[in-house]
Formats: structure tokens, sequence, C-alpha cells
């Protein structure tokens, strides 16, 4: 194999460079027509809708770190989840964290000291919660 020299493959630039004419700012300037009325659009003017009466709330959870009990090993509790989902959200969570995690009472434990990335993975599925400690 022989040296490859350092100008294979660049381009040179002298006149305007091809395939870099689209600007995706035009459809926001163009979009009126190019009236110069300042009306706002119309997907802009329906009010916020209130939550309604019927949707579930989801509970909030409380994430928190403990070493009390388990011989100086470090643990995340998460607590407030419904009873009925405590398994189905620590075996979800295993997977996507790539620790271990069990169900303890009415919490779920996952192993290691990584309560953010916890927080975080709870908060992408939809929950609400919080660090606790």
């Amino acid at each position: 194999m022989g040296k490859k020299s350092k100008d294979q493959g660049r381009r040179e630039l002298d006149g305007p460079a091809e395939g870099l004419q689209h600007n995706p700012f035009t459809q926001l300037t163009g979009a009126k027509g190019g009236s110069g009325s300042d009306a706002p659009d119309a997907s802009f003017e329906q009010p916020a809708q209130p939550p309604s009466k019927t949707s579930r709330v989801q509970p909030e959870l409380i994430v928190r770190r403990e070493r009390k009990g388990r011989a100086g090993k470090g643990v995340v509790l998460v607590q407030g989840l419904p009873q009925d989902r405590c398994k189905s959200i620590a075996r979800a969570a295993s997977k996507a964290l790539g620790r271990g995690a069990r169900v303890e009472g009415q919490e779920v434990v996952i192993q290691g000291e990584i309560a953010d990335p916890v927080l975080d993975w709870l908060v992408g599925q939809g929950f609400r919660a919080r660090r606790g400690n």
C-alpha cells in the first residue's frame, strides 16, 4: 500500500457550493406570501386547554440514595409507586439502566448510587419524580 495524496477527496470552493442553496428558514418568512402583515398564525391562537378532570394524575415519586443496612453498598430507592406496578417498573429499570433491581415492600431498590440516571429515566417514562436526598 502506497502513500495517499493529502489533497485526495478535497474540493475547490472558488464559486458557490453546489447543494448548499437550500435555506430552511425561507418557509418561515415566505409562508405569509411576503405581505408584511404582522397577524399571528392561526395555529398559535388556540387557548391552552386545562387538563380534564377524568385524566389520571401520576403520583410524585421520590428517588433517594441509601447505604444503611446494606454493608456499605449504595442503592437507589424509588418510593411512591403503586403496588401493582412496582414489579414491572423494577424489571424495566433493570433492563434500561443495566443494574439489578428488586421490589422491597412498596419501594423499588436499584443497585448502585445512580440517582440522577434513575431520575432521568423515570421522567422519560412519563412519571413525576424528584430527588429525595
